[in-house]
This record gives structure tokens, sequence and C-alpha cells, in this order.
């Protein structure tokens, strides 16, 4: 039997307490209730959150351009770049999880114009890169201001959504 010492409550919001004891048994509630409320989590499972979440985002990206015939034409147009830019903002956050969400955003918009602008340079062995799939998923083909957009809307959302369940944000109690 548990004492209470073993335990802890936490409010996950403002009618719901939770107890969390020192068991494995409890380990996966105590890492999805981090999106209810993120405060119960300390910085190692924050850092692999940010990994599970780039991990996720490159399968819908793949996914995007394998299925982008029965996609709306729109979201197959875009979503790519979209998907691409957000998995440079949760990447940057599983690597640095410590730095702030708006240098996190800066940094990450920084980066995607960078290899949008890179896509400028056209010399044999950057075009050899690109030939590659990796390359082209990594570099692209060609450069697109829609590109410019896609990649801020997609920082912009991850950077909401990072800060919507964010540690650093706290409802305010009522």
């Amino acid at each position: 039997m548990r004492t209470r010492a073993s335990c802890r409550c936490v409010r996950t919001c403002a009618c719901v307490r939770v107890m969390f004891c020192n068991s494995s048994k409890y380990q996966l509630y105590f890492l999805l209730l981090h999106f209810i409320n993120p405060n119960v989590i300390d910085m190692k499972y924050k850092r692999w959150i940010y990994m599970a979440v780039t991990c996720m985002i490159i399968m819908l990206g793949l996914a995007s351009r394998r299925y982008g015939d029965v996609l709306p034409e729109f979201i197959a147009a875009y979503s790519g770049d979209t998907l691409w830019a957000a998995m440079v903002y949760f990447g940057l956050r599983f690597l640095f999880p410590n730095l702030s969400i708006p240098k996190t955003l800066v940094i990450s918009l920084l980066f995607s114009y960078c290899i949008e602008a890179s896509q400028l340079y056209q010399a044999d062995w950057a075009n050899e890169v690109r030939s590659t799939k990796l390359g082209a998923l990594i570099f692209g083909h060609g450069f697109l201001w829609t590109d410019l957009i896609c990649y801020t809307v997609g920082v912009l959302l991850s950077a909401a959504v990072d800060y919507c369940v964010s540690s650093s944000h706290t409802p305010p109690q009522s």
C-alpha cells in the first residue's frame, strides 16, 4: 500500500486533481497529462515530447508529398513546406529545450529563409545534392516566394502551439 508521502497531488485544471505516485505504472499518465498541465513534467520528458512531435511532423510531411493527389489542391501544394518549417521549429526545441519560444521562433525562421535563399545558388555540386531524395527534401529545388509564406505560417503555428502547452505559460487561477 502506498503512503501519502510517495504520491503528490497535481492540479490539472480548475476542477480536477490527479495523484501521481512513484511507480512506472503511472509514468504513461504523467506523460499524457503534460498537455493538460505542462508544469508536472520535467525537462528530460519535455525533450522527448519535442522529438516525438518532430517525428510525427516528418511523417505527416512525407505523407503530404506521397498522397498529395488525394488531398485538396491548396493543402497538397503548401502543407509540405509548412510542415517542414514546423519540423525545424520542434527540432530546435528538441535540441535546445531551454531556448525561449521567441528565440526559437526567430532562429527557425532565419534557418528556413536561408535554406530557401540557398536555392538561388545553382552550382553543379549543389544541384547534385538537390538531385538526391534526401537533398531534395532538405534543400528543395527552386526558390519560391510562397515557400517563405509557408515557412512563416508553419513556424508561427508551431510557436503558438508550443506556447499554449509550454511550462512557461500557466493559465490564470480562478
